[in-house]
């Protein structure tokens, strides 16, 4: 049973559990792309995906006339005061505390924007994830545990015995301990959890379907936690408000929270919400501002498997719109339609979110391998990158005819941001604080993130990227290899990488590319060919 915001809001006031939870336990049973954004920074949290955590939470839609709050923007940017971790008592479901408040004019127009993207959320080394069957859930048996997970989780057997057996004693999201016989026998032989198993499973209430996944930290300690199954909810209690009421609470606590710039509590439960509705200010402006998007890209995003591991799903944009265009207009929440390549589209959200995707290009916004302008067309003592007649202005001629982000759009979704937070005073002026992370390319390579801030030279990452994309020894000495390293700074003008000062280079830098001796040499015929 999924834990509503109303039992949220009910377990928060009783004080009927603890409040500092095992951070890795919770994040294990919260799900590997669960990412809780960092106290102290700013945040935008969408009403929208708030709403949409009450219908999942409730298995009903809104039916009723919701008011309208016009001081409530879709965007709501924010102050994140206060985040906890908490777990029902009853069905152990994990879910967030978070204390926000809306920034007041004057910060609003600051142009600073906090550099961290987050905490993003380490899934243990050694851990594994199991969905129970039906004789892992029965009270005759045990259960049933994959030779690899136990042989790299639980603590070696000692295989002198016959049978090897040991007792393992694990601890739950509340600290409460549990304790395991765990023996290798049958034909064929293999991991099972027998005595002590079916009081937990009782105890827990699971049944099939439901995962238990167990940790072995790095305190040599043995964790456990669960997943509930997504089953409807049958009977609502008589405590659980109506899921309309529900969404007119939470639209207007927010609403009166921005109009007096005061603090207002909300609850995020990662399994039951479909799409995370507080996401850093900086990951929002980076998505909307700096990553062009266009109806026919392709692009990719992550999704959870059944055991925790993720996985790659591919698809191609074919629309950009509101999702509620009368409700909330100009929102950003799921603004993109998709279609996805597998056949299992039908699991797959028909929209989604701008910041929850990965453009795939080898250039972002631009097909060919570098129709850019370059700043300085001859770089002394780099003969090898020089290429003659190069036409400088390309770019003016080809992007008209590219499908790419308008810039009616692009002012469009600038305007609306402007419009309901006046976060920014223009994009180019925050974007040197925000381009902490930029995207490493490479011709027949996947894109890579790197937070730049992490080195203090050009040696040191040039170092880094030929450790990255294999290529060690190609990049320390570009006359000899042919291997080039250029940049694109914020006007799209391409730079080799080492002639600016480093700190102006971490200032301006918007990806990098790395240029194979093949692709010097394409690059050179481009810009030889008539305009």
């Amino acid at each position: 049973m999924k834990l509503s915001t109303a039992g949220l809001v009910q377990q928060a006031q009783e004080g009927g559990e603890k409040r500092c939870l095992n951070s890795e336990l919770w994040h294990a049973c919260a799900g590997p792309l669960v990412c809780l954004p960092t106290v102290g920074t700013r945040v935008v949290y969408f009403p929208q995906g708030h709403s949409e955590q009450v219908a999942a939470s409730t298995n009903k839609e809104v039916e009723g006339q919701i008011p309208n709050y016009p001081n409530l923007p879709p965007q709501l940017i924010c102050q994140l005061h206060d985040v906890t971790m908490h777990a029902d008592v009853e069905t152990d479901e994990v879910y967030a505390q978070m204390t926000l408040q809306p920034l007041n004019p004057q910060e609003l127009n600051d142009a600073y924007l906090p550099a961290e993207l987050g905490i993003m959320s380490k899934q243990p080394t050694n851990y594994f994830c199991k969905t129970l069957t039906a004789s892992d859930t029965s009270t005759h048996g045990g259960f049933s545990v994959p030779r690899r997970a136990a042989e790299k989780v639980f603590p070696p057997l000692d295989f002198s015995q016959q049978p090897p057996a040991q007792e393992l004693l694990a601890r739950d999201l509340h600290d409460v301990e549990w304790k395991f016989r765990h023996i290798f026998r049958g034909q064929p032989k293999r991991h099972l959890l027998t005595t002590g198993w079916s009081v937990f499973v009782s105890a827990k209430r699971l049944v099939a379907g439901d995962s238990v996944l167990f940790i072995w930290n790095e305190k040599n300690q043995l964790l456990l936690g669960i997943r509930r199954a997504s089953r409807p909810q049958t009977v609502m209690p008589s405590s659980v408000l109506s899921s309309d009421s529900m969404h007119i609470g939470l639209l207007a606590a927010a609403a009166h929270a921005a109009a007096t710039n005061s603090r207002f509590t909300i609850f995020y439960n990662p399994r039951a919400s479909p799409s995370e509705f507080v996401i850093p200010l900086s990951k929002y402006v980076k998505a909307v501002f700096h990553t062009r998007v266009s109806v026919g890209m392709r692009f990719r995003m992550l999704f959870e498997t059944e055991e925790s591991s993720v996985r790659r799903y591919m698809g191609t944009i074919t629309e950009i719109s509101d999702l509620g265009p009368l409700r909330w207009p100009n929102s950003h929440w799921r603004s993109v339609k998709i279609g996805w390549d597998e056949s299992t589209a039908g699991e797959r959200p028909p929209r989604v979110s701008l910041w929850e995707i990965e453009p795939l290009t080898t250039f972002p916004m631009y097909p060919s391998l570098f129709p850019l302008r370059l700043k300085r067309p001859w770089y002394p003592g780099v003969p090898s990158f020089h290429v003659p007649g190069l036409r400088t202005n390309s770019i003016d001629n080809d992007i008209s005819t590219m499908p790419y982000a308008s810039s009616s759009l692009q002012n469009s979704i600038y305007g609306s941001l402007k419009e309901s937070s006046g976060v920014l005073q223009n994009a180019e002026e925050a974007d040197p604080t925000t381009k902490t992370f930029v995207k490493v390319y490479k011709s027949g390579s996947v894109g890579r993130s790197l937070d730049i801030t992490r080195f203090n030279s050009y040696d040191e990452l040039r170092e880094e990227l030929s450790q990255m994309f294999g290529i060690k020894g190609r990049l320390e000495d570009p006359l000899r290899s042919g291997w080039q390293l250029v940049f694109v700074d914020r006007e799209n003008d391409v730079l080799l990488l080492g002639d600016d000062p480093w700190e102006s280079f971490v200032n301006n830098v918007w990806y990098i590319k790395i240029l194979s001796p093949e692709d010097v040499q394409e690059m050179g015929k481009q810009a030889t060919e008539p305009c």
